[in-house]
């Protein structure tokens, strides 16, 4: 294959459902034959969903004549979609085809490739986050809500920054904060606004005196609570741009409120599971096996509850 030659992303459609994903197709110098093989990759991004790696899997294989993977021959790497390189791992330095082929697609990718690559990341990792099994979702080191304030969906989700949507030729980004509390039946949130990019394209990101208001996701009804500096766009032209550029923004905001609470309500039921394992411990020291059980059964504790 020719040094110079450069890889650019082609799409297709995967079965289930119409978002498509990233692929391409290479070639690749096989020692063995003496000659370079044609092969295909796809990436899949990294499906953990409260990761916050940048991280996507490149499965590669051979390509048979009719275009297909040639069948036990996959390998597998991962790249960095943000820093554009590809990630080292002691096992991929033992494999040296794999690494071969790793270092095709890592070099040779255009820079075009990798800006649609990151760009399908965020959709895919959103994706990602939106269809886990709540149950299988960590639930460890989530930020403390017991006060009942609302918690922002990316302090949950660290990659969950997923609504982006142009304004008068800027760039903005709307961060949800959500009440979290379990029995609550609010459809209420807060929605900031935050500019990434000014008209020209200069980064402007500020997470300080930003535009954000509330807004009730079954009524539609707003309110502003606060403007933002001087100059700022309003709050609700804001919410009519990212309402158009996201046309089911509603249905989108109360599936990521479900997901918060659900959360949450494991995580506390974690907890008063813990404090009553602790009491029952404590009972049990102070009971004697001998001694008549608690609940009333009349059996003596070590063939009742103790047992």
């Amino acid at each position: 294959m020719s040094e110079d030659k450069k890889l650019e992303l082609t799409w297709s459609e995967p079965k289930g459902h119409g978002t498509p994903e990233p692929c391409l197709t290479f070639e690749v110098f096989d020692n063995a034959k003496g000659t370079n093989v044609p092969c295909g990759a796809v990436f899949r991004v990294c499906a953990t969903a409260r990761c916050s790696c940048h991280a996507v899997c490149v499965h590669c294989a051979p390509l048979l004549s009719d275009g297909t993977a040639t069948p036990g021959l996959l390998r597998w790497f991962w790249l960095d979609v943000r820093k554009r390189a590809l990630e080292m791992s002691p096992e991929l330095k033992a494999h040296p085809e794999t690494l071969r082929q790793a270092e095709v697609i890592s070099k040779q990718m255009t820079s075009s490739a990798w800006e649609e690559l990151h760009r399908w990341f965020w959709t895919a990792k959103i994706e990602a986050i939106e269809t886990a099994e709540v149950a299988d979702i960590d639930i460890n080191d989530l930020p403390n809500a017991d006060d009942g304030h609302l918690v922002p969906f990316t302090e949950v989700f660290p990659l969950g920054l997923s609504l982006n949507f142009t304004f008068e030729r800027a760039a903005w980004a709307a961060d949800e904060q959500y009440c979290v509390q379990p029995r609550c039946g609010c459809t209420e949130i807060v929605l900031s606004f935050l500019q990434l990019k000014d008209a020209t394209g200069r980064r402007t990101t500020s997470l300080r005196d930003v535009p954000a208001l509330r807004y009730d996701y079954r009524s539609h009804a707003s309110r502003q609570l606060a403007s933002g500096p001087a100059g700022t766009a309003a709050t609700g032209q804001l919410l009519t741009a990212l309402k158009t550029a996201y046309p089911s923004l509603d249905t989108r905001l109360e599936l990521h409120h479900r997901i918060m609470q659900s959360l949450y309500a494991r995580h506390y039921f974690a907890q008063v599971k813990q404090r009553l394992e602790t009491q029952l411990s404590v009972r049990r020291e102070k009971i004697g096996r001998n001694d008549p059980c608690p609940c009333g059964s009349g059996k003596k504790f070590k063939k009742c509850c103790g047992a």
